[in-house]
């Protein structure tokens, strides 16, 4: 998501926002470090840690709040009741409601209860330490182990917990790069809130402020079941950049096509291009991000591959934050020369390259040495096709330009 685009979403969540959302939950909190304090842990009752009384005697265990309770605070349901160590029900096809306690932390109810305790006590602690080294080899499971730290930490940890949600989190806002996707969940909630307290809108918003953005964002236009029924007003679920592999197209602009203007033509078959004034939906905003996205990550791996890993350092996204510059991608050639690259994207698997450029693009493209344009086929996958231009506008040959829109100017006495 561009900058500006950002900030118009943040714009829309902030005069749609009800602070109540947070009051409810600190209250709710507040009555939980009552009832739960971090310094306590080790003093709670099996009765009161364990996951399934409540629906037997209406006791509001720890698990209980964690799952229920403050469900408002990031839900960790989903899961089987295992993922707290100890529940009282039944498993699998034995319907005996019992005691049950997960094997990795120990041969018994005691001895795994002891444990569990021991574990919680120790994420407290690392997390009161900010030592994500530890977090992240905590043996208790990523969304409780989230959970946890979000409640007593609110301040510190992001409330949202599972990994597969984080990248979906950093997919939606381009913030997905090639270790994203490898990292554990406190990884990625870091390079969230870095996000945040980057960004001059949000980085006076609490994290509590800034999950329910991200939730929001995401459940209305991202997710089929909750975004807009029409497609075109959703962001498209791209697989993760890592996993993205672009290749380069051997294919030549053909100089001799007949490019002649036919009078009243109107209609070529357009991709995806950029300008405001078309009106575009969500999702070709967002493929046309993911195309640039795709150039600049395929620049850093080629010149990488070249043996010029200090070029590719020098590669920027620069459209990423700033538009209006007449191109979208600052690399490298190898002789250490800038290179600038327009970004045009496409779902098509292949064909002519039909696009839309403003009047400031094609300015630019006259006037800059070392300009490409950068076609990028089949956006969407893992494997597009990028098909490199030297610059086409400085020759007519093998282009064909239609006005489809006028800036008028009518002059009054």
């Amino acid at each position: 998501m561009k900058l500006k685009d950002l900030h118009k979403r943040q714009k829309k969540f902030l005069n749609d926002f009800d602070q109540t959302r947070i009051v409810q939950i600190q209250n709710l909190l507040t009555e939980f470090y009552v009832q739960f304090p971090k310094n306590r842990i080790n003093n709670i009752a099996l009765d009161h840690y364990v996951y399934g009384r409540h629906g037997r005697d209406h006791i509001e265990t720890f698990s209980y709040w964690m799952e229920k309770k403050l469900a408002s605070f990031g839900r960790i349901s989903g899961s089987p009741a295992s993922q707290y160590g100890l529940w009282y029900g039944t498993h699998g096809k034995d319907k005996n409601v019992i005691y049950r306690h997960t094997a990795k932390y120990g041969t018994s109810i005691d001895i795994a209860f002891r444990r569990i305790k021991q574990e919680i006590v120790a994420l407290i602690g690392f997390g009161e330490a900010h030592n994500y080294s530890a977090i992240a080899n905590s043996m208790i499971g990523e969304k409780l182990k989230g959970k946890i730290l979000a409640t007593y930490f609110p301040d510190i940890y992001l409330s949202i917990y599972a990994s597969n949600y984080l990248d979906d989190i950093l997919k939606y806002f381009n913030l997905d790069d090639l270790n994203s996707h490898k990292e554990v969940a406190i990884y990625k909630q870091q390079r969230l809130i870095s996000f945040k307290n980057s960004d001059s809108v949000m980085k006076g918003w609490s994290l509590m402020k800034f999950a329910m953005f991200l939730n929001d964002e995401l459940y209305n236009n991202y997710y089929p079941e909750t975004a807009s029924k029409n497609e075109d007003n959703r962001v498209p679920n791209f697989p993760d950049i890592s996993l993205v592999e672009a290749s380069l197209l051997n294919q030549q602009v053909d100089l001799d096509a007949n490019t002649t203007v036919v009078e009243n033509e109107t209609t070529i078959p357009i991709s995806i291009g950029k300008p405001d004034y078309l009106k575009r939906n969500k999702k070709n905003k967002a493929i046309g991000d993911r195309g640039e996205q795709i150039v600049f990550f395929s620049e850093i791996k080629n010149l990488k591959a070249l043996g010029r890993p200090d070029l590719a350092a020098k590669v920027k996204w620069v459209a990423e934050k700033e538009d209006g510059l007449g191109y979208d991608v600052l690399s490298r050639n190898l002789d250490g020369s800038k290179k600038y690259i327009e970004v045009k994207a496409t779902t098509k698997l292949s064909g002519h390259a039909d696009f839309y450029i403003t009047g400031s693009e094609f300015r630019k493209a006259k006037k800059l040495k070392n300009y490409f344009l950068y076609y990028v086929y089949d956006a969407t996958s893992k494997a597009p096709k990028i098909w490199q231009i030297k610059n086409p506008f400085n020759t007519a040959k093998g282009v064909r330009m239609l006005p489809t829109v006028f800036a008028v100017r009518i002059y009054k006495m």
